[in-house]
């Protein structure tokens, strides 16, 4: 790859759906992990493995796994107050005088736009529709509540160096937006080591 050919490390968020990812993230348990990140009202618990991130990867990679205990009861409160709206607007529909096709459309819409329609399954039961949680992808998406992964590429780094390395990016990111919009100094080339 480019970063060893040319000798950078790289630390960077990944999606917690990834496969790979998500496994050892869903056997993360809060308490059994120690704090490795404290700040204020932040506690940040995980713990470092190594991953390879996608089928038929050669590269093994460090990841830190770990749970920002204060994201994750607010997204967990927040996810079982939108489990029971959605009994509740489920109920609503199922009041109204209108086909079985379009009470269907009406709570299948409901749940795109809250982005959870995977998380169910629904069906026509007596003129009615029956909303039912995919019990396994529920818990899957209440366990991962909180729960983030940070990937790199130089094993030397401890869990606090990647996490202030990675807080830092944010630095980064915004001096690349006022480069790229209020001196409109785009685009930025940096597919080859001359561009950088």
């Amino acid at each position: 790859s480019l970063c060893e050919e040319w000798g950078f490390y790289f630390v960077t968020g990944v999606r917690p759906s990834l496969i790979s990812i998500k496994k050892q993230l869903l056997s993360l348990k809060i308490e059994e992990q120690p704090v490795i990140y404290e700040q204020q009202r932040t506690k940040l618990r995980g713990k470092t493995s190594t991953v390879f991130l996608y089928k038929n990867d050669k590269t093994e990679r460090k990841v830190l796994l770990y749970v920002n205990e204060e994201i994750a009861r607010k997204r967990q409160d927040e996810f079982k107050e939108l489990l029971n709206e959605i009994q509740e607007k489920v109920s609503e529909i199922n009041q109204k005088k209108v086909k079985i096709e379009d009470k269907k459309d009406l709570v299948e819409n409901f749940l795109r736009r809250r982005r959870v329609i995977s998380l169910f399954k629904c069906e026509p039961d007596n003129g009615t529709i029956k909303c039912v949680p995919i019990q396994k992808k529920v818990d899957e998406k209440f366990n991962l509540a909180g729960k983030f992964a940070i990937v790199t590429n130089d094993f030397s780094l401890d869990a606090v160096s990647i996490i202030r390395i990675y807080k830092t990016s944010g630095v980064v990111e915004h001096s690349f937006h006022i480069l790229k919009s209020v001196l409109s100094l785009y685009p930025i080339r940096h597919l080859s080591l001359i561009h950088i």
